[in-house]
Parts: structure tokens; sequence; C-alpha cells
């Protein structure tokens, strides 16, 4: 399934402003497919949150050509770099 890789790498292509200082673990993967992607490209638009706790969330909508086929959910273990 061409969506998979799409919704495994969320947290990983999102952007987040203490990247520099927090790593991102995966618990777990998600992944809800609604409709069937038009070809082999299938794109990630992706927001990536945490906490002070250490626990985050990546929330992906996983698009083709003519738009939403999917979502993809990971909850995260985030754990302070240094």
């Amino acid at each position: 399934m061409v969506s998979v890789p799409a919704g495994r790498f969320g947290n990983g292509i999102s952007c987040n402003e203490y990247l520099d200082k927090v790593l991102f673990l995966k618990v777990d993967l998600l992944l809800s497919v609604h409709g069937h992607p038009e070809s082999e490209r299938v794109g990630a638009k992706v927001v990536s949150r945490g906490n002070d706790n250490g626990i985050g969330h990546a929330n992906a909508e996983l698009v083709d050509q003519k738009g939403s086929v999917g979502r993809a959910t990971q909850n995260l273990l985030l754990d302070p770099v240094g």
C-alpha cells in the first residue's frame, strides 16, 4: 500500500521549533485510508505537537493529486536531548 510510508514519516517531515531539543520516539501508528490513491505518489500534510510531560502527537492528512485519501496518527514519546 503506497499510503503507508507517507503516514509513517509524519513526525519526521513536520516542522517543529524545538526539533533540536527533543527526540521523537514513535509509540504507535494508526493509518485510516478512505480513498484509493490515483497513483503511487502520496503526500502528507502534517502537524506535530508535544507537551512538557513527554507526550506528543503527529497528525497527517494523506493526499494525492485529487485530494485527501486518508489520515495517519502517531502517538509520540518525547525525550529531551542532552
